[in-house]
Protein backbone atom coordinates (compact mmCIF):
# COMPACT_ATOMS: atom_id res chain seq x y z
CA UNK A 1 0.00 0.00 0.00
CA UNK A 2 3.25 2.44 0.84
CA UNK A 3 4.46 1.69 -2.67
CA UNK A 4 1.08 2.54 -4.21
CA UNK A 5 0.94 6.22 -2.47
CA UNK A 6 4.27 6.94 -3.04
CA UNK A 7 3.57 5.82 -7.02
CA UNK A 8 0.74 8.63 -6.36
CA UNK A 9 2.96 10.79 -4.77
CA UNK A 10 5.35 10.92 -7.34
CA UNK A 11 3.30 10.89 -10.21
CA UNK A 12 1.42 13.68 -8.73
CA UNK A 13 4.28 15.95 -8.27
CA UNK A 14 5.43 15.35 -11.84
CA UNK A 15 2.04 16.40 -13.19
CA UNK A 16 2.29 19.35 -10.81
CA UNK A 17 5.59 20.61 -12.34
CA UNK A 18 4.58 20.08 -15.65
CA UNK A 19 1.37 21.88 -14.95
CA UNK A 20 3.75 24.93 -14.12
CA UNK A 21 6.36 24.93 -16.76
CA UNK A 22 3.65 24.77 -19.51
CA UNK A 23 1.35 27.21 -17.32
CA UNK A 24 4.68 29.51 -17.47
CA UNK A 25 5.32 29.02 -21.05
CA UNK A 26 1.38 30.05 -21.78
CA UNK A 27 1.87 33.21 -20.09
CA UNK A 28 4.98 33.60 -21.93
CA UNK A 29 3.10 33.03 -24.91
CA UNK A 30 0.45 35.35 -24.34
CA UNK A 31 2.63 38.70 -23.60
CA UNK A 32 4.41 37.44 -26.79
CA UNK A 33 0.97 37.83 -28.52
CA UNK A 34 0.29 40.91 -26.85
CA UNK A 35 3.33 42.46 -28.48
CA UNK A 36 2.27 41.42 -31.86
CA UNK A 37 -1.16 42.47 -31.48
CA UNK A 38 0.72 45.90 -31.07
CA UNK A 39 2.66 45.89 -33.61
CA UNK A 40 0.01 45.01 -36.03
CA UNK A 41 -2.32 47.55 -34.67
CA UNK A 42 0.78 50.03 -34.94
CA UNK A 43 1.74 48.60 -38.34
CA UNK A 44 -2.14 49.32 -39.84
CA UNK A 45 -2.24 52.48 -38.32
CA UNK A 46 0.89 53.65 -39.91
CA UNK A 47 -0.38 52.53 -43.63
CA UNK A 48 -3.98 53.96 -42.84
CA UNK A 49 -2.08 57.16 -42.23
CA UNK A 50 0.62 57.04 -44.73
CA UNK A 51 -2.70 56.32 -47.01
CA UNK A 52 -4.03 59.69 -45.86
CA UNK A 53 -1.43 61.58 -46.05
CA UNK A 54 -0.76 60.58 -49.61
CA UNK A 55 -4.73 60.79 -50.46
CA UNK A 56 -4.79 64.25 -48.45
CA UNK A 57 -1.72 65.70 -50.53
CA UNK A 58 -3.12 64.72 -53.79
CA UNK A 59 -6.60 66.13 -52.97
CA UNK A 60 -5.22 69.19 -51.61
CA UNK A 61 -3.31 69.99 -54.83
CA UNK A 62 -6.21 69.72 -57.18
CA UNK A 63 -8.38 72.09 -54.42
CA UNK A 64 -5.36 75.01 -54.62
CA UNK A 65 -5.27 74.27 -58.42
CA UNK A 66 -8.97 74.93 -58.80
CA UNK A 67 -8.92 77.65 -56.84
CA UNK A 68 -6.30 79.41 -57.83
CA UNK A 69 -8.08 82.69 -59.51
CA UNK A 70 -9.84 85.05 -57.15
CA UNK A 71 -13.21 84.24 -59.24
CA UNK A 72 -12.45 80.78 -59.50
CA UNK A 73 -16.02 80.00 -59.12
CA UNK A 74 -17.77 81.46 -61.61
CA UNK A 75 -19.28 79.48 -64.13
CA UNK A 76 -19.50 76.44 -61.48
CA UNK A 77 -20.50 74.88 -58.28
CA UNK A 78 -17.84 75.67 -55.54
CA UNK A 79 -19.40 72.87 -53.95
CA UNK A 80 -17.81 70.50 -57.00
CA UNK A 81 -14.54 71.56 -55.78
CA UNK A 82 -14.98 72.01 -52.00
CA UNK A 83 -16.50 68.73 -51.37
CA UNK A 84 -13.69 66.24 -52.73
CA UNK A 85 -11.31 68.02 -50.32
CA UNK A 86 -13.92 67.92 -47.49
CA UNK A 87 -14.14 64.11 -47.53
CA UNK A 88 -10.88 63.72 -47.75
CA UNK A 89 -9.95 65.92 -44.24
CA UNK A 90 -13.11 63.61 -42.86
CA UNK A 91 -10.91 60.55 -43.28
CA UNK A 92 -8.91 61.60 -40.93
CA UNK A 93 -11.58 60.78 -38.12
CA UNK A 94 -11.90 57.52 -39.33
CA UNK A 95 -8.27 56.48 -38.66
CA UNK A 96 -7.56 54.97 -34.84
CA UNK A 97 -8.78 57.33 -32.55
CA UNK A 98 -6.27 56.54 -29.54
CA UNK A 99 -3.27 58.06 -31.53
CA UNK A 100 -4.63 60.86 -32.58
CA UNK A 101 -2.16 64.11 -32.51
CA UNK A 102 -4.62 66.51 -31.17
CA UNK A 103 -2.71 69.79 -32.43
CA UNK A 104 -3.13 68.06 -36.10
CA UNK A 105 -6.46 67.16 -35.17
CA UNK A 106 -7.62 70.94 -34.86
CA UNK A 107 -5.62 71.90 -37.38
CA UNK A 108 -7.73 69.99 -39.74
CA UNK A 109 -10.91 70.69 -38.04
CA UNK A 110 -10.38 73.96 -39.19
CA UNK A 111 -9.26 74.02 -42.13
CA UNK A 112 -12.09 71.96 -42.84
CA UNK A 113 -14.38 74.70 -41.70
CA UNK A 114 -12.25 77.32 -43.53
CA UNK A 115 -12.72 75.58 -47.25
CA UNK A 116 -16.49 75.67 -46.85
CA UNK A 117 -16.70 79.45 -46.91
CA UNK A 118 -13.77 79.52 -49.37
CA UNK A 119 -15.13 81.19 -52.43
CA UNK A 120 -16.11 84.01 -50.15
CA UNK A 121 -13.08 85.09 -48.32
CA UNK A 122 -10.73 87.93 -49.69
CA UNK A 123 -6.97 86.90 -50.79
CA UNK A 124 -5.87 87.91 -47.16
CA UNK A 125 -7.99 84.80 -45.99
CA UNK A 126 -7.55 82.48 -48.60
CA UNK A 127 -3.52 82.94 -48.18
CA UNK A 128 -4.24 81.60 -44.80
CA UNK A 129 -6.43 78.69 -45.94
CA UNK A 130 -3.42 77.99 -48.19
CA UNK A 131 -0.58 78.26 -45.59
CA UNK A 132 -2.64 75.94 -42.80
CA UNK A 133 -2.85 73.55 -45.77
CA UNK A 134 0.56 73.22 -46.44
CA UNK A 135 1.54 73.22 -42.79
CA UNK A 136 -0.83 70.41 -42.13
CA UNK A 137 0.66 68.52 -45.05
CA UNK A 138 4.20 69.21 -43.60
CA UNK A 139 3.08 67.95 -40.08
CA UNK A 140 1.73 64.93 -41.98
CA UNK A 141 4.34 64.15 -43.71
CA UNK A 142 6.38 64.39 -39.98
CA UNK A 143 4.04 62.59 -38.52
CA UNK A 144 4.06 59.19 -41.36
CA UNK A 145 7.83 59.64 -41.41
CA UNK A 146 7.81 59.41 -37.22
CA UNK A 147 5.56 56.30 -37.55
CA UNK A 148 7.52 54.63 -40.34
CA UNK A 149 10.72 54.92 -38.27
CA UNK A 150 9.51 53.69 -35.04
CA UNK A 151 8.08 50.46 -37.18
CA UNK A 152 11.21 50.46 -38.15
CA UNK A 153 12.95 50.21 -35.11
CA UNK A 154 10.84 48.32 -33.45
CA UNK A 155 11.17 45.21 -35.65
Amino acid sequence: MENINLIVTIVSIICTVVSIFYSVKAIRAAKDAEHIKHQVKSTFYTIGLKEFADSYNYSKQIFLKETRGTEWFKGKDPNSVITPFDDVLSKYASLDGSVFDENLKEKIRALKKAIQDCYKVGPKRKKEIIDLAEIIAEELGAVVNENLNRQIRDK
